[in-house]
């Protein structure tokens, strides 16, 4: 059985509770980050328009993996929250605009942040699978306007990365990588 806490315990304790932003709320949000961000970032009008589909992206993606993988006692890090959310769209903000020239490559930078921050949690193959199609599905219906028809896009060879911090060039073991250093 459980001990009863006292009330002059208890007196010192309090409980705050919010509940989830809705889907809207949260479309919102995102959308004002890229719409304030970008122009700032200095992309151009063109690609400040992708701006409005990256958020929808991300809120659709996140509604569906916490809907799809809830945490279990064996999958407890199963706790998508709008932190990874951040991440996604923090990490997208932080790429320069000349390394995003175009609209297809700013959803293939979406698939590589998603997969950083998401799916790189899940645990067997199966759930990858699932949220690979999750994600294909999501940008096909969003990112159409890019130009994202192929599914092999999910599974290209992108890599977005720093390296031109003098750490990373040290742990680069891939031949193909040094080449490009």
């Amino acid at each position: 059985g459980r001990s009863q806490l006292s009330t002059r315990f208890s007196r010192h304790f309090g409980l705050f509770s919010l509940e989830s932003p809705s889907e809207g709320v949260m479309l919102r949000i995102f959308a004002t980050f890229f719409s304030t961000f970008m122009p700032r970032i200095g992309h151009s009008q063109n690609m400040q328009q992708i701006g409005n589909q990256t958020a929808d992206a991300c809120v659709r993606l996140f509604e569906e993996t916490t809907r799809h993988f809830r945490p279990t006692p064996s999958r407890h890090h199963y706790l998508f929250n709008l932190r990874d959310l951040l991440r996604v769209v923090f990490g997208m903000l932080t790429v320069k605009p000349k390394q995003t020239q175009s609209k297809l490559l700013w959803a293939h930078l979406w698939v590589w942040e998603t997969s950083c921050s998401l799916k790189a949690r899940l645990l067997s193959s199966q759930e990858v699978f699932l949220f690979e199609e999750l994600q294909y599905d999501i940008a096909r219906r969003c990112f159409q306007a890019a130009g994202w028809a192929e599914k092999d896009a999910i599974n290209s060879t992108s890599v977005w990365s720093n390296f031109l911090k003098p750490r990373l060039r040290s742990t680069v073991s891939n031949p193909g990588f040094k080449k490009l250093l």
